[in-house]
């Protein structure tokens, strides 16, 4: 099952340090994990935040949509992937979700090339109606 797939991975595997060692402290794998969370998106949200500012400041919100779009998506997607095989009702196929994943690179490319169509179209008409 996959909860038990779940359950059955260690930070201790990672060998930084033996979970034992910090039984005395009161320190349980589940403390561990919490800290984990806790150190991860603390770092993301600060690594994201800049580029975040500067999209936001280029004012390239079709970028930003697709990316929160995409990050929704392959959650959603991840999550009904996870619940069939719960339910007993598939398996847990990655070739799968990186289906989708291309699905969603194509739909970016075709987006950037779209845009990109868009703004040279748009710098020739301003340049044409300045040279008139």
């Amino acid at each position: 099952m996959y909860l038990l797939a779940i359950n059955s991975f260690h930070l201790s595997n990672i060998g930084l340090f033996s979970a034992s060692q910090l039984v005395p402290f009161g320190v349980t794998e589940d403390h561990l994990f919490f800290i984990l969370g806790l150190l991860g998106i603390i770092i993301c949200y600060y690594l994201l935040h800049p580029l975040i500012k500067l999209l936001v400041m280029l004012q390239w919100s079709s970028l930003l949509t697709y990316i929160f779009g995409s990050l929704i998506f392959l959650i959603i997607t991840g999550l009904y992937s996870i619940m069939q095989h719960v339910n007993r009702l598939g398996d847990i196929n990655l070739s799968k979700l990186a289906n989708v994943a291309l699905g969603i690179t194509f739909f970016g490319g075709a987006l950037f090339v779209i845009h990109l169509c868009m703004n040279i179209i748009n710098y020739y008409k301003q340049h044409k109606s300045k040279s008139v």
